[in-house]
């Protein structure tokens, strides 16, 4: 579904016991994960880290329909098989959704998702016969599950079981962690946009129409031993001859969902949360609404096509005075009226990648930090900083030769699934000191510095003037691809 509409943030109110330790990794299960622990020292949450790791492992070499060796790969048509009590509750939890949902849920989409994918690389839209074919071997059933736990294919269809096998997987490792280290009372896990937490936290839902990272929230919401998700369109989204397409389809017509839709839905568990707020963004509106209330313990809020939000009567979220993932000293990262000095509704997007080390599938997150420079090479703007230390931030010397003492709010994001290591962050003109700039050539710095690792810095030139631009550039080793992109909000 991952990691849409909404960013979940951490907010330093969160009632802590110990000290917060924090664990990022890309490139897990598609997408990238991140772990808070509170704990009372490093040997602990290392423990607890180590334990989430393991289980997240252990149930991918179950669920994944990617890997040829993993147990739902292995199912061979009409050969039952004793299955694994993990694979019989996924593939329930799937039936059970279908149903609810009015079809509009369902973990026979691998055709389907295929299909679209590769109209996204041909920029050319799959015919109506291409589609109703998919939709018609969809429909079949594919699997029986036997009162003697034995799990039988009785169709060939492709599966795909990415939303809720990734949420169940979620909701296992952070209970495995917990098991494993009884003395941690409160973590929270986030992978790909899914969140489940033990104890309390205070989170913060974004505004839907300024999706970036390092963008500032909208609501306010405190969850207790629950599960959070989001689904929209705008993360892993397909655009064809210009024109965007949600990546959350309608199982019943083949068809993406509207890509503007976006939910956020609240439950005991993550399993619960993404089967529905998935198919929030496939039914009718008020058909979403109902079937939210009437399922105990779950609230939700929507948007709709036109940018309106409605919530379900428990939906608790507040208004939040907006933090913002920048250092202390940077005012957000939007406007209300934009840059003046830019053409209006312009600002700056820097998409770029942290990429798999060879060798290293669970490698660190590097400490990065990327920052915008005017042509003189005097440092403009401070846009993100990433890294668990700041004592470590000085190994990022081209920035830290320039930059003041810089606090950073380290922040747990909870968004629709991401590409895996993909990240996007946005600047609207501002220097650090709240101050709009002129026109003129600006050039947006990536720099990262890995524990243990290499040290690389990435230079990308961008004209901000008048018109669209659009520069690029490729990393080495520490750095992927990096985009900077000069334009008007879509």
């Amino acid at each position: 579904m991952w990691r849409t509409l909404f960013l979940l943030t951490v907010l330093s109110g969160s009632v802590a016991m110990g000290e917060e330790f924090r664990f990022h990794a890309d490139h897990v299960l598609g997408t990238s994960q991140d772990l808070v622990v509170d704990a009372a020292d490093a040997r602990s949450a290392q423990r607890f880290d180590d334990a989430v790791t393991a289980e997240v492992e252990r149930l991918r070499k179950i669920l994944s329909t990617y890997d040829s060796q993993s147990e739902i790969s292995r199912l061979r048509l009409n050969e039952p098989a004793k299955a694994s009590p993990e694979l019989a509750m996924v593939l329930s939890l799937y039936d059970r959704w279908e149903q609810q949902t009015d079809g509009a849920f369902c973990g026979r989409l691998g055709e389907l998702v295929a299909l679209w994918k590769q109209a996204g690389r041909d920029d050319r839209l799959p015919t109506g016969q291409q589609i109703a074919e998919a939709v018609q071997r969809e429909r079949a059933a594919a699997w029986r599950i036997g009162p003697d736990g034995q799990i039988t294919r009785i169709h060939d269809v492709a599966l795909n079981l990415d939303a809720i096998g990734k949420a169940y997987i979620l909701d296992r490792a952070l209970a495995a962690a917990t098991a494993a280290c009884p003395e941690v009372k409160r973590a929270m896990l986030n992978i790909g946009g899914e969140i489940a937490c033990s104890g309390r936290w205070t989170i913060q839902v974004a505004d839907p129409a300024r999706s970036a990272d390092n963008q500032p929230g909208l609501v306010m919401l405190e969850i207790e031993n629950q599960g959070v998700s989001t689904s929209a369109g705008y993360a892993r989204r397909v655009v064809i001859q210009g024109k965007t397409y949600s990546h959350i389809l309608d199982p019943r017509t083949g068809w993406p969902a509207d890509a503007k839709r976006a939910a956020t839905v609240l439950a005991a568990d993550c399993s619960t949360a993404n089967g529905l707020s998935t198919a929030l963004c496939v039914l009718p509106a008020d058909r979403a609404m109902a079937l939210v209330e009437q399922t105990a313990g779950v609230s939700a809020l929507m948007t709709d096509e036109n940018g309106q939000s409605r919530a379900s009567s428990r939906w608790t979220g507040k208004l939040a005075a907006a933090p913002t993932f920048l250092a202390a000293t940077a005012t957000p990262a939007t406007s209300a009226t934009g840059n003046p000095n830019w053409p209006a509704g312009f600002g700056v997007q820097v998409t770029l990648t942290v990429p798999v080390i060879q060798g290293r599938k669970r490698a660190k997150r590097p400490y990065v930090v990327i920052w915008v420079a005017d042509p003189t090479g005097a440092m403009v703007r401070t846009l993100s900083i990433w890294g668990r230390e700041s004592k470590y931030w000085k190994n990022l010397d081209a920035w830290w030769t320039q930059a003041a003492e810089m606090r950073q709010q380290l922040a747990s994001v909870s968004r629709a699934t991401r590409a895996p290591g993909e990240y996007r962050l946005a600047w609207d003109g501002k220097n650090d000191a709240g101050n709009f700039v002129p026109a003129g050539a600006y050039t947006v710095n990536v720099e990262s510095a890995r524990e243990n690792g290499g040290h690389e810095q990435l230079a990308c030139s961008i004209d901000c003037k008048q018109q669209a631009a659009v520069v690029k550039g490729t990393g080495k080793r520490e750095v992927g691809d990096v985009k900077v992109e000069f334009r008007g909000q879509p």
